[in-house]
């Protein structure tokens, strides 16, 4: 395999089955990222459903993407931190497939309030989509349990809104 820097950014996903939702978010990730530096490093709580054929394979194509599979399932948490070790980028960034959960045909309650939810996210740019971001940031932060848990001191290292506009 062909050799890259370091990367600027490692994007972090914990998996559990699912994996056409994370094939989707490969692609997302792949398309939109084009100038920036990064790796994505996914760590496999024990998928059962073809998850470790395809990173065998993807891994062998793409340098960028990093497979762990546990022995065992570890959690969401403990999949992140154990990411999270690896990584030797100046940047994190957490995935969670919380939008996609929240459709068909699994309707989940994430409990992500509907006016920082993705849609609400993906309705601004500029500005405006930069002040929602870390109001969004804030607000996640503040909610009990998990949610509050994952952006609790969260910031937006995002200084450019156009570059912010193709992340979300």
């Amino acid at each position: 395999p062909m050799s890259v820097p370091a990367p600027s950014v490692s994007i972090i996903i914990p998996v559990y089955n699912k994996l056409a939702f994370t094939q989707r978010c490969l692609e997302r990730i792949t398309r939109h990222s084009a100038e920036t530096s990064y790796e994505i490093i996914v760590v496999d709580n024990q998928s059962s459903d073809g998850t470790p054929k395809y990173f065998d394979e993807l891994t062998a194509r793409d340098p960028r993407v990093r497979y762990i599979r546990n022995e065992t399932n570890v959690g969401f948490s403990r999949a992140n931190n154990q990411a999270a070790r690896l990584s030797a980028a100046t940047y994190l960034l957490f995935l969670k497939m919380a939008h996609e959960y929240a459709q068909e045909p699994y309707n989940r309650d994430t409990h992500i309030p509907k006016k920082y939810d993705w849609a609400s996210l993906k309705s601004k740019v500029g500005e405006p989509l930069e002040s929602l971001y870390l109001a969004t940031l804030h607000a996640l932060g503040q909610e009990p349990g998990m949610l509050g848990a994952i952006f609790f001191k969260s910031q937006n290292k995002i200084q450019d809104p156009a570059k912010l506009s193709r992340l979300v």
